[in-house]
């Protein structure tokens, strides 16, 4: 069992409300054509047919009609085969440069969806009548483990085609739905798309749908995707330049090794553009190698990168975790302070540092003031929590000690590393009986926990101690 995963913090984890995207707004699709001429409501334009002409004058006209009228919201209701690719290029223009928000909903068939939410694939059994969407605090709310939506509601209702999540796979792993749609209006089938769509595959993701479905004629990729156009040898005088075929848009980037198209997605984010391009070229190499199965290379990459720039910050934490599983302990120490040089208020550095320096080095004391700082950069959060009260644990402060684990507890109940940490703390004020249930908790949550010290610690001092 390896401990860091659990200290491993990651500041665009998926929950909902906060991150829910796409078809959250399905109940607009009820709204009366009365109500939709008052300022302040949502336009309601709905279409059958091919893309033509005639959906792009009908598109024009709405959107004219909803900003004339200070409308909150234009849905567009779709339900087309395809149509010519030209004019779907003219109505995402359309759709981009409206000055209100616009939802675009494609039903019954043809319709891609997903969610930025970390548990919607959890389970495809339906809930009980009446459930409905709840708080990851009140666990009352909860169904098959979480209060987050279903895909399976989507599915149920039509979907051609949707990404959902086993687990978190926090945003880096998420769809991309800026890729996902061009790609598949561009002529890829649905697998196709959502695999372009994807960072990397991973078994937090799943996709469900026909793999072979494509609604849209294919075509080539544009030079923006794969890249510049290539000319031939110089003509015949008196002959035009020939430009060669375009790339593939999954032509092989050199440089980062990965599809040319996402390759380019990814470098041009406006958090790149702020990072020196050679060393994200290879932070974004050593992610391929290492989804490819080639650890050795990809952590090569990984040290490469941010020797060339420092500031790659979640690369930096790829390699803390591999020195804390090889127990280089001072290695791990020394990039977790680095990370904090460059920025102070790094809440992975500061939390994983303290937990390093409490548990690992023996050294609670260096530990107590980065814990403090971590714990109130993060308002709290659960993980952080456990860090701070295992510090003062550490330090002989049970009072202390059990007002956070405590806290942790209430917030990451499923945790397992937390509840063996809460085992420890009743232990330690004398609460036998809560810390048996809370050791029997942790080991139902991660069997694997059977084999720590700390464990058989717990067992023996339970043991011995008469109740």
């Amino acid at each position: 069992m390896t401990t860091n995963y659990l200290r491993r913090i990651t500041c665009g984890r998926l929950s909902w409300p906060r991150a829910r995207v796409l078809l959250a707004l399905l109940t607009l699709m009820l709204v009366s054509p009365a109500a939709a001429q008052e300022s302040g409501a949502v336009h309601v334009l709905t279409f059958d047919g091919p893309v033509n002409p005639l959906l792009v004058s009908y598109i024009e006209r709405g959107l004219q009609q909803a900003t004339d009228h200070q409308a909150a919201a234009l849905v567009l209701r779709l339900d087309t085969p395809g149509g010519q690719v030209d004019l779907t290029q003219d109505i995402i223009k359309l759709l981009r440069g409206a000055p209100l928000p616009v939802i675009v909903y494609v039903w019954p068939t043809g319709a891609m969806a997903g969610s930025f939410a970390a548990t919607d694939g959890r389970t495809f059994t339906a809930p009980p009548e009446g459930w409905t969407l709840g708080t990851w605090p009140n666990r009352a709310s909860h169904y098959a483990g979480s209060p987050e939506t279903l895909a399976g509601d989507l599915i149920r209702e039509g979907v051609t085609g949707v990404s959902a999540h086993v687990a978190d796979p926090f945003l880096d792993g998420a769809v991309r739905p800026q890729v996902l749609l061009p790609a598949y209006a561009s002529g890829f089938s649905l697998a196709e798309a959502y695999y372009l769509a994807m960072p990397f595959l991973s078994w937090q993701t799943l996709v469900i749908g026909d793999p072979l479905v494509r609604p849209f004629p294919r075509r080539e990729a544009d030079a923006t995707a794969a890249g510049p156009v290539a000319t031939a040898e110089p003509p015949a005088p008196g002959r035009p330049p020939v430009a060669s075929r375009q790339p593939p848009a999954d032509e092989i980037d050199p440089a980062t090794e990965l599809p040319r198209l996402f390759a380019a997605r990814r470098l041009a984010t406006p958090q790149a553009g702020r990072l020196d391009r050679k060393g994200l070229e290879l932070a974004l190499r050593g992610e391929s190698r290492l989804a490819r199965g080639d650890e050795a290379g990809a952590y090569e990459a990984f040290e490469q990168a941010v020797a060339a720039e420092p500031r790659l910050f979640q690369t930096q934490y790829l390699l803390t975790e591999r020195d804390e599983r090889a127990q280089e302990w001072a290695r791990a120490e020394s990039r977790y302070r680095a990370v904090l040089e460059l920025d102070g208020n790094q809440v992975v550095a500061l939390n994983n540092l303290a937990y390093l320096l409490a548990e690992r080095l023996a050294r609670p004391g260096d530990a107590l003031p980065l814990a403090r700082r971590a714990y109130t950069l993060s308002n709290g959060t659960a993980v952080v929590a456990d860090t701070l009260g295992w510090t003062y644990y550490r330090l002989g402060d049970l009072a202390q000690a059990s007002r956070y684990i405590a806290e942790a507890v209430r917030g990451a109940p499923d945790l397992a590393e937390v509840r063996l940490h809460a085992a420890a703390v009743a232990v330690g004020t004398g609460q036998l009986d809560l810390a048996s249930r809370e050791l029997t908790r942790a080991l139902e949550l991660d069997p694997s926990l059977d084999g720590h010290p700390l464990t058989a610690e717990l067992r023996a001092a339970l043991a011995a101690t008469p109740r």
